[in-house]
């Protein structure tokens, strides 16, 4: 299922850009139907303790990838044009090893977590 839930409600606990060792989010109404939690309960039981972590720099690559279709999608070849601008800002900022690992997944599928 796709699409926006306004009864989904994220809380932010912490952040690896606020100092954090890792990333920690709640989500709250999550469409708890009694065959969610039945799912839930089979999914911990065959697979207990498993986390949904991701490294960061796939974190990075996502956000990356979204403003570039985004931006892409809505204005064409200004958009392209646009992004190609601000990677160039980006890499006389933070240098071209930052630019890298940003554009390394660039075109990744972001629609599926990967296999771990």
């Amino acid at each position: 299922m796709s699409g926006f839930n306004p009864e989904l409600q994220l809380e932010v606990i912490e952040t690896l850009t606020t100092g954090a060792s890792h990333c920690k989010f709640i989500y709250h109404n999550a469409d708890p139907t009694i065959l969610n939690y039945i799912l839930l309960g089979y999914r911990r039981a065959i697979n207990p303790g498993v986390k949904a972590a991701m490294p960061w720099n796939y974190h990075v690559g996502h956000l990356f990838n979204t403003f570039e279709k985004v931006a892409i999608d809505e204005l064409g070849q200004d958009g392209q044009n646009a992004i190609e601008e601000g990677l160039a800002e980006f890499a006389h900022r933070y240098g071209e090893l930052a630019l890298q690992r940003v554009i390394s997944s660039r075109g990744a599928d972001y629609e599926s977590v990967p296999e771990g």
